[in-house]
């Protein structure tokens, strides 16, 4: 008992410690796009302006499209069929 809570106490740490500024995992909201033409990369491009948004994926059947959001995302995987 004495190893787990010592362990335990060490990933609980208290958000003033992590710094100013710092924003948890757990606060962070993951999305992905699927068409990333017009409206779909205008909605995308405006949920990255946050600091608490990752774009993940993208997805689009149109290649013109999926270059451009491409270039604006090149962290985010990238499918063609969102079956993938």
């Amino acid at each position: 008992m004495k190893t787990g809570s010592l362990a335990a106490g060490f990933y609980i740490v208290p958000r003033h410690v992590l710094g100013r500024g710092f924003i948890a995992p757990s606060d962070k909201l993951n999305i992905a796009g699927i068409g990333a033409g017009g409206k779909g990369q205008s909605d995308m491009a405006e949920f990255a302006k946050s600091p608490k948004v990752n774009i993940v994926a993208m997805c689009d059947v149109d290649d013109r499209q999926a270059v451009k959001s491409r270039e604006s995302f090149p962290k985010a995987n990238y499918y063609k069929d969102f079956r993938e």
